[in-house]
């Protein structure tokens, strides 16, 4: 039987091998991870405003319904309804602010009294109703998005 020589060279890598491919992965990483995380943060600004502009909608179509029905439109009932319609398909949590009871200016409005929303979250949907205004808040962090602010005009 032949004995075979181990040769002069292993099989592998080096320990500078590997650093140099570590490194330049991290400076790969450290290039594409802001980029990546901005376009998370535009895509999740796009949805919220699909998401705000939506629930409008379903929130005046609660208003319609109710008053065919002759049920008082006021915030607390579109509130109810929405959530009994559309409770599961609405990814924040929803509440209402009582009518007439809108705190601070058009420019700062304070949502400390929202009613229907769990305790701890500070990220949810604020409906409003004050006669035929239907008003829909995004609250984010505990403050309002006025971007994603949404007025409608309802026969109530």
């Amino acid at each position: 039987m032949k004995k075979t020589r181990v040769g002069k060279f292993r099989k592998g890598f080096t320990l500078a091998e590997l650093l140099t491919v570590i490194a330049i992965m991290a400076i790969l990483a450290s290039i594409v991870a802001p980029v990546t995380l901005h376009y998370i943060s535009q895509t999740q600004e796009s949805a919220d405003k699909v998401y705000t502009s939506d629930i409008a909608k379903m929130a005046d179509n609660c208003a319609i319904s109710l008053n065919s029905r002759g049920v008082i439109v006021d915030s607390q009932s579109v509130c109810a309804e929405l959530k009994s319609l559309y409770g599961s398909d609405i990814p924040y949590e929803i509440g209402y602010i009582p009518t007439g009871e809108l705190a601070g200016t058009e420019d700062s409005l304070s949502f400390a009294n929202v009613r229907g929303v769990k305790e701890g979250v500070n990220t949810f949907i604020a409906i409003y109703v004050n006669g035929s205004h239907l008003n829909v808040y995004m609250v984010k962090d505990g403050v309002e998005v006025t971007e994603q602010r949404q007025y409608r005009l309802i026969a109530a």
